[in-house]
């Protein structure tokens, strides 16, 4: 279960907003996610990325 959590920790200790973005699905039909990361209060900023993201998804 640690590997699962390799990619989050490291923003959540350093108090960077960090979120996943669904992204469509992978040639075996799993859904593939987008992790997008911003500097400490860059919410603003993440979420626009975020709905360029989406609006991009297949």
């Amino acid at each position: 279960m640690y590997y699962n959590d390799v990619c989050t920790i490291p923003s959540n200790l350093a108090g960077h907003p960090a979120m996943s973005v669904p992204f469509g699905t992978g040639d075996d039909g799993l859904p593939v996610g987008v992790q997008v990361l911003a500097p400490a209060l860059g919410e603003v900023a993440m979420f626009a990325a975020a709905r360029v993201l989406e609006d991009a998804a297949p």
